[in-house]
């Protein structure tokens, strides 16, 4: 690729053009299952995005036949299985709580897998949008599953709720679960929502019954992945540094990590009220820069990555921010994806924040099932096969 500025904007603008999740794209079999079938009634929440849409077909890859799916939007993923009655879809709004609580009838377990994913909005008139969804669509499941008796809520985290917007002159290597939440000012909406979401749900352990506990995952790849796969298969340039290290974890792992916290999530375990750091790290291999993993990763799909210069990309998240912040989001429509390169989303790129899971893996056996090289292969696979 010329990185002339032309193509710098062109790219630019692809880069940031996240694809909802692959709602109807290519089914993906588990080829590792360890935990077993419960015969409980499981209810997916965003079941059919990307985390949600992989834990449904690991429920069912171990032979649950009681799955729910919640969604905002239909899928004709599972048409098999809702022809049978192994899954049975719940068209609604996390933002209805009425909605939420219908949908919490007769489960015994609830995944929270849905989410507004933005970590570049961090303008006051941005707030509102991801509040509504992350804080009171997570409030709504808390709600729902007390008054309809679920006995067992796992949420979706992220491991950004402990980056604080100086990240940049505070790096954060293999942190455990001791780090502090992030304070404002906020790097973005996204940290502050989520942070306040998973407070949430940690607050409701032991209420009306209700166990609960929280995962953090990092950057999700794999099967239907509406980011880093896309971008890999157009051969676009990257946003972060030479040398910084981020989490990257395969969404196979973060599933296995829902299904063996589930096992121990009861009164009195110490899973009960906690979150956890998830992630792929392997200890005999190290830290893995930013650069090498998506030289790697995109590699696996016959491409090959570059940086795109820094000055080039710092000055038009800053166009872009003045622009938003002038006209209160009256120019967004007309910078398309463009407006998600913002200085948050570039800051998250370039710093450096990875964990350890050492906590999960001594509480419930967390331990990853497949390597990067696995889940790169696995991931490169599934693509080729049309997903």
């Amino acid at each position: 690729m010329d990185l002339d500025p032309a193509t710098i904007a062109r790219a630019l603008q692809r880069r940031f053009a996240r694809r909802p999740a692959a709602r109807g794209a290519a089914r993906h079999a588990p080829a590792r299952v360890p935990t077993a079938r419960t015969g409980k009634v499981y209810l997916v929440v965003g079941g059919h995005g990307f985390l949600g849409s992989n834990l449904v077909e690991g429920l069912l890859a171990r032979g649950e036949d009681r799955v729910h799916v919640f969604d905002a939007a239909p899928s004709r993923l599972f048409d098999e299985e809702v022809r049978r009655g192994a899954v049975v879809f719940h068209h609604g709004d996390l933002r209805d709580a009425k909605q939420v609580e219908e949908a919490c009838a007769g489960v015994s377990t609830v995944f929270h897998a849905a989410a507004r994913v933005d970590y570049w909005s961090d303008l006051p008139f941005e707030l509102d949008a991801l509040h509504a969804v992350n804080v009171t669509g997570t409030e709504n499941v808390i709600a729902g599953c007390r008054a309809r008796g679920v006995e067992q809520l796992v949420f979706t985290s992220s491991s950004s709720v402990v980056v604080p917007a100086d990240v940049l002159a505070r790096p954060i290597a293999l942190a455990d679960e001791s780090a502090p939440y992030a304070a404002a000012p906020y790097l973005c909406h996204y940290i502050r929502t989520k942070g306040a979401a998973e407070r949430a749900v940690l607050a409701a352990d032991g209420r009306d019954g209700l166990r609960t506990a929280a995962l953090r995952p990092g950057g999700m790849y794999g099967p239907r992945d509406p980011l880093l796969v896309p971008g890999a298969v157009a051969g676009l340039p990257g946003l972060g540094r030479t040398d910084n290290v981020v989490d990257f974890i395969y969404v196979e792992n973060v599933v296995h990590a829902f299904l063996l916290l589930e096992q121990r999530l009861a009164p009195g375990h110490p899973t009960c009220g906690r979150a956890y750091f998830v992630t792929n790290y392997d200890p005999a291999r190290g830290s893995e820069s930013y650069l090498a993993f998506n030289q790697r990763f995109t590699a696996a799909f016959g491409k090959r990555f570059q940086l795109a210069p820094a000055g080039a990309v710092s000055a038009t998240a800053a166009a872009v921010q003045a622009a938003m912040r002038l006209s209160e989001g009256g120019v967004a429509p007309y910078l398309g994806h463009l407006g998600k390169l913002r200085p948050a989303s570039v800051t998250l790129a370039r710093a450096t924040y990875y964990f350890t899971h050492r906590r999960a893996a001594a509480d419930f056996g967390y331990a990853p099932l497949y390597s990067v090289d696995e889940a790169m292969e696995r991931t490169a696979a599934h693509h080729r096969l049309g997903g």
